[in-house]
């Protein structure tokens, strides 16, 4: 009831599409660009073919329901195979044609049985990218490359990511998460935070002299993938672990 009483008086109003599924053999590329919401792409062994849907919202505030509910119709969403370097691309793009969008987000939820490259581009939302069975790079590739102007970012693999990572989040944390037989080398800063690595998987090392509270390069054994990580108010975690995904809804350590 709580949580109704707090719509109710925030104006929010929320539709969710029917999920669309596509049969693609192999690993699939991800790309979205929504004009803001959460992003969340999980590779599963207990999926067996690439599913997106997709959540409109509007939050207009007290009195502006109707408005609201009516304005859900002004996101436009399109989702389509495409041709990419590594294969077939799963292409989300997401616009508002509506006068206030600042009072909307769509928020999209991927699901597939491997990956190749991601990349994701949102606003006021968060990103989750998630690989539970080191799917990301069986197939080749494996780089992420996502950004978001007001949220956090979490990236977590149990795999190899073979390809390069660059996550920034101008306010929010950043985590990045894998296991420690592979290697990459790291370079991550924060404006308004700290930078904190746990290493108890594999060997770390510094890389850099000027490495301080808020900046630290190293190298995880002999290095490989290009790990670069940026905010400009929250703090960025490294956790190199034997299970990186066995975590909750919240990170306070890495």
């Amino acid at each position: 009831m709580g949580g109704g009483v707090s719509d109710f008086f925030h104006g929010h109003e929320s539709a969710r599409s029917q999920a669309r599924s596509f049969e693609i053999p192999g690993a699939v590329g991800v790309d979205v660009e929504t004009f803001g919401g959460n992003v969340t792409v999980v590779a599963s062994a207990r999926v067996s073919s690439v599913t997106v849907s997709i959540e409109r919202e509007s939050t207009h505030g007290f009195g502006r329901g109707s408005e609201g509910k009516s304005s859900l119709e002004n996101i436009q969403a399109t989702t389509e195979i495409v041709p990419g370097k590594l294969g077939p691309v799963l292409q989300v793009r997401i616009t508002s044609s509506d006068p206030e969008p600042h009072f909307q987000r769509a928020h999209v939820l991927i699901e597939a049985p491997a990956l190749a490259d991601v990349r994701i581009r949102t606003g006021r939302g968060r990103i989750e990218v998630k690989s539970e069975r080191g799917v990301m790079a069986e197939e080749g590739g494996g780089s992420i490359d996502v950004e978001t102007s007001d949220g956090h970012i979490r990236l977590m693999s149990d795999g190899p990511i073979e390809g390069d990572v660059t996550a920034i989040a101008r306010y929010g944390h950043v985590d990045f998460r894998m296991r420690g037989e592979f290697g990459a080398d790291f370079d991550a800063e924060t404006r308004g935070g700290t930078v904190r690595v746990r290493c108890v998987d594999g060997g770390w090392t510094a890389t850099s002299l000027d490495n301080r509270p808020s900046r630290t390069m190293g190298r995880l054994n002999d290095g490989g993938s290009r790990v670069m990580l940026r905010t400009v108010d929250g703090d960025i975690r490294v956790a190199i672990v034997p299970d990186p995904t066995a975590v909750g809804a919240f990170i306070v350590d890495p």
